[in-house]
């Protein structure tokens, strides 16, 4: 490698370079301090401070004028023996010397990095070089390599593209596993979700081959220009983007899966070639399955996978990071994604997507790409409308249905394929679960949609008239297809799919009326009100007071579910339509049920009593709180003459006693004689006992914020953005 462009790196990725590099250089270990807010400190070790200044655009002359500005005081006041600075401008011999007489004696000229001396050092050192991905692909090297007539020619899409690809990459666990998959076979299929960076982890492979002397070699139409552009004498990467397609596969030549097995046999076999595709996981599996010798071929030890959980947190903000800093966008917007109210809704978006990424900055403004990743529409339409085979969508749309085993799946998909007259054997059920598996749906111990993103996509689907809502509906096999339907429909963002099932009353009303058998009968009956309440059903709001008054659910003292059971009382004594004096004779016999079993209570303490009351409460109607009342001043009474009889009252006890006094007294019941004076001055004498520090409120308070704060891998991610704040 014969230079680096380090105008083509972040701040951040400049300082972790400095460090890497700076550590080796000067012998000792250099730790890297969270971005921005420094104080002056970039990078340190004891004494030994080093300031890093990846500075473009501003000239030196501004680079030495801001470093006595605003560097010199800090170094002052920080009391370092040795300073250090490295910086991506080109420093002259003067440049220098105003910089080691402002800073002395803290400055030796030695210890100033500047452009040239940094890509000297970097150049004797390729194990740094190597470390760090994007310094590695600012070489010029590299980039001559790319540019070379041959290259250009046949790799357009490479070299438009280069430069900003390169701006914005983070390598991650996906992009390690093909480039681990092209090195063991030397030919590797990128599969993945739309969006998920396929195309980008291809590219990249093809440029670190190229760094060890591969020629890139573009293949845009069929595999029979492998053999065509074959170079016996030159160490070549064949790069196939979107092999089979974006389509369903009409333009998938004859024999081409011959002509593409034939050509993957040959580059595995030969030494100094490589082949490089991408494909989305649904468009192989259906390719497999149109053509023998491709589904035959054991492809699984070439296939690599991007995985969403490949974009872990940090990697996410790296993204986001890059995309920012490389935008065109104003410096002031740029600032703005410093803010964690800006940035943290974007990382933690569970639609993240870096397709969506890179297209929304262009609109400059961070609330429209949270709009973008909040609309599914923009990846998932295409697939569902132009790509899948209708045997794919329909089980899709069961799937959004029931997520269940692949049996209860396959039987609920063969009832709704007979719906619609359609062909509903096991051999096109096999086939498109294939095209489906480990794209758009997960099979485990159930199918499931593989991204969020799909199930928002397929409720917009379900609602929008473009799957047979009624005939879906119609043919539902098991009583949770209703439910997962009709809940799905009163998320926010359901609007559309609930108009839609109001508009089929006439088949949604007897599939809900008809649903719901293994729950619970209370759990039931509630999920009949509410789901009367979304429908704007007189028939299912009904039928759930007929069964409250033909099986009204009871307050059982062992297994009973009190707050199921409160609930479905305020339900329906608060839901408009629902008959208002089955209403209050449900309340009356909840009422009676609980003062019964709380006066039959086999403990006589107070403090459980009260607990207990204080729950019970809400559902008890004015005069069974009257009762409960009068036993609970009882049973205080009785706890204040055993306490006045006592030797003595633990001190942990001292707030529970507080308690019953302040209850009493709020009651004006003092018990008999002298109880309650008695306990009150021997409870006032008692020290209080020490709060633990850790249950304090305002700890509990900090400990909520920072979970809230704080997800898995994100511990990093505030000081990255920061840097966007100092951006000029």
């Amino acid at each position: 490698m014969d230079s680096f462009d380090l105008r083509r790196l972040t701040d951040h990725d400049f300082e972790l370079v400095c460090a890497d590099l700076l550590s080796d250089v000067l012998g000792v270990p250099l730790e890297v301090f969270p971005a921005g807010r420094d104080g002056g400190v970039d990078l340190r070790h004891d004494s030994l401070v080093v300031q890093c200044k990846h500075w473009a655009g501003s000239g030196r002359a501004a680079l030495v004028k801001q470093l006595v500005r605003d560097e010199l005081p800090k170094v002052r006041k920080l009391g370092v023996e040795r300073y250090v600075v490295a910086t991506s401008a080109s420093l002259t011999v003067a440049d220098k010397a105003t910089l080691v007489a402002a800073f002395r004696p803290f400055l030796a000229s030695g210890d100033i990095f500047g452009a040239e001396q940094l890509v000297e050092l970097l150049r004797s050192r390729p194990e740094v070089v190597r470390r760090h991905f994007r310094l590695w692909l600012s070489s010029t090297a590299v980039l001559q390599t790319l540019l070379s007539a041959d290259i250009v020619r046949r790799s357009a899409w490479l070299a438009d593209d280069l430069a900003e690809v390169a701006k914005t990459f983070v390598p991650h666990a996906g992009f390690e596993s093909a480039r681990e998959t092209v090195e063991a076979t030397r030919v590797c299929v990128i599969t993945g979700i739309p969006g998920i960076g396929k195309t980008t982890i291809a590219k990249m492979l093809a440029l670190w081959l190229a760094d060890d002397g591969y020629e890139i070699v573009e293949v845009s139409e069929d595999a029979g220009e492998i053999a065509r552009l074959w170079d016996a004498s030159a160490r070549q990467v064949f790069v196939y983007d979107d092999f089979l397609g974006s389509t369903t596969l009409e333009s998938f030549r004859k024999n081409e899966d011959h002509r593409l097995l034939a050509a993957m046999r040959r580059i595995a076999a030969t030494p100094g070639k490589a082949l490089i595709m991408t494909t989305r996981g649904y468009i192989l599996e259906q390719a497999r399955q149109r053509h023998r010798v491709l589904g035959e071929a054991d492809l699984d030890p070439l296939t690599s996978v991007v995985e969403l959980s490949d974009l872990t947190p940090e990697i996410r903000a790296q993204i986001l990071y890059n995309h920012v800093h490389a935008s065109a966008m104003p410096v002031e917007e740029k600032r703005r994604f410093a803010d964690p109210e800006v940035w943290r809704p974007i990382v933690r978006h569970r639609n993240f997507n870096p397709r969506l990424i890179e297209r929304t900055l262009a609109l400059a403004e961070p609330g429209e790409m949270i709009a973008n990743l909040d609309n599914p529409r923009r990846i998932w339409e295409t697939i569902f409308e132009n790509e899948l085979t209708d045997a794919a969508v329909h089980l899709m749309e069961i799937v959004f249905t029931l997520p269940w085993s692949v049996e209860h799946v396959q039987a609920a998909w063969t009832s709704y394929r007979q719906e619609l007259s359609l062909p509903s054997d096991s051999r096109t059920f096999r086939q498109a679960l294939r095209i489906l598996d480990g794209t758009m749906v997960v099979v485990g111990i159930a199918v499931q949609s593989h991204n969020p993103s799909i199930t928002d996509y397929l409720r917009y689907h379900l609602s929008s008239g473009r799957a047979d809502l009624r005939a879906l509906i119609t043919s539902f096999t098991d009583e949770d297809q209703i439910v997962t339907l009709t809940d799905s429909a009163v998320w926010e963002g359901g609007d559309r799919l609930l108009e839609a099932l109001r508009k089929l009353a006439d088949v949604v009303v007897p599939a809900v009326i008809g649903s719901g058998f293994s729950w619970e009968e209370d759990e039931r009956i509630i999920w009949l009100i509410e789901t009367a309440k979304a429908l704007q059903s007189d028939e299912v709001m009904a039928h759930a007071a007929e069964l409250v008054v033909q099986h009204p659910p009871t307050f059982d003292p062992v297994d009973g579910d009190l707050p199921t059971l409160m609930a479905l009382a305020a339900l329906m004594t608060t839901t408009p339509g629902f008959p208002q004096r089955v209403a209050s004779a449900f309340a009356e016999k909840l009422s009676h049920d609980l003062l019964t079993d709380f006066l039959a209570s086999d403990t006589r303490e107070w403090w459980l009593l009260y607990k207990r009351l204080s729950r019970l409460h809400e559902a008890l109607t004015h005069e069974g709180r009257e009762e409960a009342l009068e036993f609970l001043l009882t049973a205080g009474e009785e706890e204040l003459t055993a306490l006045a009889a006592a030797d003595e009252i633990p001190l942990v006890w001292k707030p529970e006693v507080e308690h019953l006094l302040a209850f009493m007294a709020e009651h004006d019941r003092y018990g008999p004689a002298d109880a309650f004076d008695v306990v009150s001055t021997r409870i006032q004498s008692l020290e209080t006992p020490k709060q633990q520090i850790s249950d304090t409120p305002a700890m509990r308070r900090q400990i909520r914020q920072f979970h809230r704060d704080q997800h898995p891998g994100e511990e990093r991610i505030p000081g990255l953005m920061r840097t966007l704040a100092d951006l000029d």
